[in-house]
């Protein structure tokens, strides 16, 4: 199976997104699902933007884990916001 990779915005810098690779056992992880990501030696909690199959930055880190079990953001949401 192909890596998965996750844009995320993190709730500390939303004006910025940044990727994550989705670890097997998260690839459930869907558009709107807030996530706990590393950052700079610091877990930092962010809401997944999009769902890809390939990344442009190299030394991707992984997605430490899901916090939601789904979506919490919702498209309409997203709509707004973006």
């Amino acid at each position: 199976m192909n890596p998965l990779f996750a844009s995320v915005i993190l709730e500390a810098s939303p004006l910025k997104s940044l990727d994550y690779l989705i670890p097997a056992e998260l690839y459930g992880i869907q558009r709107g699902s807030c996530v706990e990501v590393p950052l700079r030696n610091r877990l930092q909690r962010g809401f997944v933007i999009e769902v890809k199959d390939k990344s442009s930055v190299r030394g991707v880190r992984s997605i430490s884990r899901c916090i939601s079990s789904g979506p919490v953001v919702t498209e309409d949401l997203f709509e707004l916001a973006l």
